[in-house]
């Protein structure tokens, strides 16, 4: 799983523990006692598939989630989009050349629009960087 802070709350995505998680919940560590609260995010078309050894990065209010590993040697290259005000999933579309599919990377935002995929194996072992420009979706 990630657990990524949005505002006052804590974000858990995903998961593994003996299956594959598509779990959304999130934290209220300020309440007494703190409190879970499980989310159930609607989507366009699908809510992205369960999987762990994903990235997941704030950008603003969204969360936006890279790759993973779905079990049964299934990596993923997707890039989706939770929208934490709304509950909201966005599978995203890209250009150019995208990471190839892989799990156990590391992301990193550098500003507000640059997100950087680093590492990580599918098949193999990557030592690769790759930028994704999060204004142009490139």
């Amino acid at each position: 799983h990630t657990s990524t802070v949005v505002g006052d709350q804590i974000f858990l995505l995903y998961g593994y523990g003996r299956q594959y998680f598509d779990d959304v919940y999130a934290l209220d560590p300020v309440s007494h006692p703190p409190a879970w609260t499980r989310f159930h995010p609607q989507a366009r078309k699908e809510v992205p598939p369960p999987r762990n050894r994903h990235s997941a990065t704030l950008v603003g209010s969204k969360l936006i989630t890279f790759g993973g590993y779905g079990g049964r040697g299934r990596f993923f290259d997707d890039l989706n989009v939770l929208d934490t005000d709304l509950m909201y999933w966005r599978r995203t579309e890209t250009i150019g050349n995208p990471p190839v599919a892989r799990g156990a990377h590391g992301a990193a935002l550098v500003g507000d629009k640059h997100l950087y995929i680093h590492g990580g194996y599918s098949d193999v072992f990557y030592g690769d960087l790759m930028v994704m420009d999060l204004e142009r979706l490139t």
